[in-house]
């Protein structure tokens, strides 16, 4: 007679298996990145890609970290200092790939977005839960198809891979308002 295992051993299995790593929140940075790749043309040719792909990996964790240490004052504030790190770890992204030239915001933001996103669905508690309610939501197609239908349109006439940092928050603030 087989046993089946418990639920715990099948989430840490799927989790292995989705994430890939040892470390599962190693493994959110890396499925993130494959969560938006295709829009990297040309990369794959790049002689520094790895080191590139790694630099950035490493900013977010770093970042993360930072944010994760990071207690708002108060909750009128959290929006704020959310938007202020995030532009700040976005940027750091964009500049790890600055020898690559075709790395734009909108690509940073998926990244890091993701990354959170993972983070906050796989894992029962994180400091970062702190900053659920500031959150943006990762922006791609299927997103802007919603925000479309719920009566948001995108900011600007580029996929939102090439969005700059203005693009990115006018869209995340309009989202915001309609949430609320």
């Amino acid at each position: 007679m087989s046993h089946r295992p418990d639920w715990e051993r099948q989430r840490e299995f799927l989790l292995r298996l989705y994430f890939g790593e040892a470390d599962v929140k190693d493994g959110f940075t890396g499925r993130a990145y494959r969560d938006f790749n295709r829009t990297l043309h040309g990369l794959g040719q790049h002689v520094e890609k790895e080191r590139m792909k790694e630099l950035a990996a490493e900013s977010i964790r770093t970042s993360l970290a930072e944010l994760a240490a990071m207690v708002p004052h108060t909750s009128e504030n959290l929006r704020e200092a959310f938007d202020y790190w995030h532009s700040s770890a976005c940027s750091c992204i964009v500049r790890c790939f600055a020898q690559f030239g075709a790395f734009n915001y909108g690509q940073a933001q998926k990244w890091l977005n993701m990354t959170i996103k993972y983070r906050w669905f796989f894992s029962e508690s994180d400091p970062l839960n702190e900053w659920f309610k500031a959150a943006h939501v990762p922006v791609d197609d299927y997103v802007l198809r919603a925000a479309e239908d719920a009566g948001i349109s995108s900011p600007v006439r580029l996929p939102w891979s090439r969005w700059d940092a203005s693009a990115y928050l006018s869209f995340q603030n309009r989202v915001r308002e309609h949430a609320a």
